[in-house]
């Protein structure tokens, strides 16, 4: 069954080195860093301008003389528009650089090989795909134009590509003998096209803008899949015209992601993360704005292939300085607890949500936060306005996994919510929901003019007042959205 997603100058250091971090999770890089890649000074530069035809060769041509040069080496974009085939590069260490979003374009050609990759190989379909080293991606537009992407349907679905950039420290095409990949990804367009509905990504000819993770589709019996080793900036980047800006999967304890000053406009899907086990993610300063169903989807969903993974270390998300505006009836952050529901006989360690100083611009039928079986999470110095379903929701919900069976729902635990403004937010339910499977929350501070709805059981309200509902809420995000099985 396939799955549906949804990967300068000096005066940049102190940016640069916020995306380079590695002492948080010790993670080992042998190769430069993505710091030093821009900082090298006399680096070889391989400079390609655009043909008027097609591309892909030259610009093959120069990543083989770039990687022949040495770590560092700078393949170089004039202004103008460039045609590519799908592009494979494997343990490049340097940078990939255009002269200025949409002054570089880099545009798909016509019928990309898309069943080579993804039904011969075990692939996910790209236009350009990293696997394995340390590389900059930086100022161009990436564009899928309408029409077709691929030259022909796949078990996909339809002619539809499934991401314009990938990034993997492994395939199950190629392993890196040193199986790492570090990635910049600043001040890139991604833009979709659309089709005639029919492929796996509805009315988009291409699903994500990103992919970042593990390389593959299916989990084929004998081969290894490890959870995957990468550190992931993105930044200053734009997407829209995509059913998801970007997904983030399969990382492990070593696993960082960092997704920052961002612009998603106009999805269904901002961001996914899902499987990441013991990783670190950080999403701050961007602008999510009109996504037709989620801003942020975070889970730790195993799609019954980690099934009995260990972990011993929370995955934690950082969530600061955002402004959501979902479009009418979406929600702009939903956190699932999966995991920790399905196996209590594990002891797992539940994730961890930080969500402080955002801003929900919230529109009918929106909910802004919606916190399901989630655990110990602190939403702080928010501020909600306009008008919504709810504010913040918190909900045990039932899970019900890739076997068919049924896990019962576990209590909302110990969730904080101080200091947060809802001021300007009228809710035709509540402005916070506290659902019947919560227990031992909090809700303090703040300007909340509007009622709380608690139905838990030891939470504690300071402030609004407080109303006992018989109103149903129910499980409000499921959804096969992608799925593995063994082929």
């Amino acid at each position: 069954m396939r799955k549906f997603f949804l990967i300068f100058s000096v005066a940049m250091l102190s940016l640069i080195l916020s995306c380079s971090r590695e002492e948080s999770n010790g993670l080992m890089n042998n190769s430069i860093s993505s710091f030093e890649n821009f900082a090298v000074y006399n680096a070889p530069v391989f400079t390609v301008p655009p043909s008027g035809g097609d591309d892909t060769d030259e610009l093959l041509q120069a990543f083989a003389d770039a990687q022949a040069a040495g770590p560092g080496a700078i393949v170089q974009l004039t202004e103008g528009t460039f045609i590519i085939s799908s592009i494979e590069i494997h343990d490049f260490i340097g940078s990939f650089r255009g002269k200025g979003k949409d002054k570089t374009i880099v545009l798909a050609a016509p019928d990309l090989p898309c069943k080579e990759s993804f039904d011969d190989k075990n692939t996910t379909s790209h236009l350009l795909k990293f696997i394995g080293g340390d590389v900059v991606i930086a100022n161009m537009t990436l564009k899928i134009p309408d029409g077709f992407a691929c030259a022909t349907e796949t078990s996909y679905g339809g002619r539809d590509l499934v991401t314009i950039l990938s990034l993997s420290d492994f395939s199950d095409a190629y392993r890196p003998e040193k199986r790492f990949i570090k990635a910049l990804v600043d001040d890139v367009h991604f833009i979709g096209g659309f089709d005639d509905g029919t492929g796996g990504s509805g009315d988009y000819n291409v699903t994500l803008g990103i992919w970042a993770g593990g390389d593959f589709w299916y989990f084929i019996e004998g081969n290894d899949y490890p959870f995957s080793r990468q550190n992931i900036c993105i930044r200053n980047s734009e997407f829209e015209n995509l059913l998801g800006a970007c997904e983030v999967c399969n990382m492990g304890s070593e696993g960082i992601s960092d997704f920052s000053n961002n612009f998603c406009h106009d999805l269904i899907l901002g961001f996914y993360s899902g499987f990441n086990y013991g990783s670190n993610l950080s999403f701050r300063n961007n602008k999510f704005v009109n996504n037709s169903w989620l801003d942020l989807w975070l889970d730790d969903d195993d799609w019954g292939v980690y099934m009995y993974t260990e972990r011993t270390k929370r995955t934690v998300y950082e969530i600061t300085g955002n402004t959501f505006s979902p479009a009418n009836g979406a929600i702009a952050i939903n956190m699932l607890d999966w995991k920790f529901v399905v196996y209590p006989e594990m002891n797992l360690p539940p994730m961890l949500f930080k969500i402080s100083n955002n801003l929900f611009n919230l529109n009918p039928d929106c909910i802004g936060i919606l916190a399901q079986n989630t655990q110990d999470a602190v939403i702080k110095n928010n501020k909600f306005r306009g008008s919504c379903n709810t504010g913040i929701l918190a909900e045990g919900i039932v899970i019900t996994d890739w076997g068919g069976v049924e896990h019962p729902a576990v209590y909302a635990n110990n969730i904080l919510m101080l200091g947060n403004n809802m001021s300007g937010l009228t809710s035709s339910v509540a402005n916070i929901v506290l659902a019947e499977k919560t227990s031992n929350c909090t809700v303090a501070g703040g300007n909340n003019s509007g009622n709380v709805i608690d139905n838990g059981v030891n939470n504690k309200i300071t402030g609004p007042k407080k109303i006992k509902s018989q109103l149903h809420l129910g499980g409000t995000i499921r959804d096969n959205y992608r799925m593995h099985r063994k082929k």
